[in-house]
């Protein structure tokens, strides 16, 4: 035995692909990413790394849309 909680299979909610979720842990992956804003907190699900790369990119080319001047 390690001493390291072990982590949960979880299947995308995007995708359905598997994948290892640490969040029981205390310890997860995803902790290391931004935070999504677009995620809904009724969902007991997460993403996999690439959908929530491609989310948090998404969110980003959003904001950075919204926040930019507009020209006339």
């Amino acid at each position: 035995m390690t001493g390291k909680a072990e982590l949960a299979m979880d299947k995308c909610l995007s995708c359905g692909a598997p994948f290892e979720c640490g969040a029981s842990t205390g310890e997860c992956w995803c902790q290391s990413f931004e935070t999504l804003v677009t995620i809904d907190a009724s969902q007991p699900a997460c993403y996999c790394p690439g959908c929530l790369r491609r989310l948090l990119a998404q969110q980003a080319e959003s904001t950075a849309s919204a926040t930019k001047p507009q020209s006339t």
